[in-house]
């Protein structure tokens, strides 16, 4: 791990995660505003801009800021994350193959949730009309595919688990960051399937120290979820249906050959791969 990491507690991976989402926010209601500006000096309704536009607006300038804040705080050059330590082209396919069996496996949980909590479903329905890609052919892949996997990985795996691993233990440091990935995206149905693969992320960045390779399984899980949503809203499905329903669940080997993934996936990151040493907890202060 690069010297010039910043160390990080878990009270600050909190903090930057809060600052983060402050920004997100703060971004929001000043483009809100402005479209309400734009349709007063048109004398027309306001403007809306479309979820995927204003989540790479405010999540790109949210990044910049956030690193900004952490940099000067630290008073540490801009490129504070660690470099790449392992072999990054041994790692890919495996972690391709782990991206998808986690995929596999969160379809089964998210099935087995709305199944049980039939309205998280028409929640989720409803949101996914937000991501039509067929409305906003440039903007949403633009967004989910190409800024939101290099944008979050820097902040959540390159500086907020990078400074953890520094603190913590390995395991409570994925956990924390995982955590933090998951309150981040500020929706309830998604809280689940992003912790997951924040454990997933969190876990290949910390054998393989690559940001590249996380940023790679990022993007092919977006891609992913974003083809299947597209598919679903195509077929004019409904999408609680669809997902709830056993009719439509996949025959279970479909699931077993999702732990196969997984499974296989990781022993070979796990044998091409030797993770940094653990941190050495500081000694305690001795009574006067």
């Amino acid at each position: 791990m690069s010297a010039a990491t910043p160390s990080i507690s878990p009270g600050r991976a909190a903090g930057i995660t809060a600052i983060f989402i402050g920004f997100q926010l703060g971004g929001v209601i000043i483009l809100l505003g402005a479209g309400a500006i734009i349709g007063l000096w048109r004398d027309t309704s306001p403007v809306f801009w479309s979820l995927a536009a204003v989540l790479l607006i405010t999540n790109s300038v949210a990044t910049a800021c956030v690193l900004q804040v952490e940099r000067r705080r630290q008073q540490l050059p801009w490129r504070f994350w660690p470099s790449t330590a392992n072999p990054v082209a041994k790692s890919l396919l495996p972690v391709l193959a782990i991206i998808g069996g986690n995929l596999v496996i969160l379809d089964l949980l998210h099935r087995l949730v709305v199944s049980v909590i039939p309205s998280l479903g028409v929640i989720e329905g409803s949101a996914l009309q937000l991501y039509d890609i067929t409305l906003h052919p440039i903007t949403v892949p633009l967004a989910l595919i190409g800024m939101a996997p290099i944008t979050e990985e820097l902040v959540f795996r390159g500086l907020i688990l990078a400074g953890l691993l520094r603190t913590v233990r390995p395991h409570r440091a994925i956990l924390i960051s995982a955590a933090c990935f998951a309150l981040m995206h500020l929706n309830f149905s998604q809280l689940m399937p992003t912790f997951c693969m924040g454990l997933v992320l969190g876990w290949v960045y910390y054998r393989t120290q690559s940001l590249l390779l996380c940023m790679i399984g990022h993007a092919v899980h977006n891609t992913v979820v974003l083809y299947f949503t597209a598919h679903v809203i195509s077929l004019g499905l409904n999408h609680t249906a669809v997902i709830s329903h056993p009719a439509t669940w996949p025959p279970w080997w479909f699931f077993a050959g999702g732990l196969v993934l997984i499974g296989g996936g990781a022993s070979a990151v796990y044998r091409f791969t030797t993770p940094p040493a653990s941190p050495v907890p500081p000694p305690l202060p001795r009574a006067n």
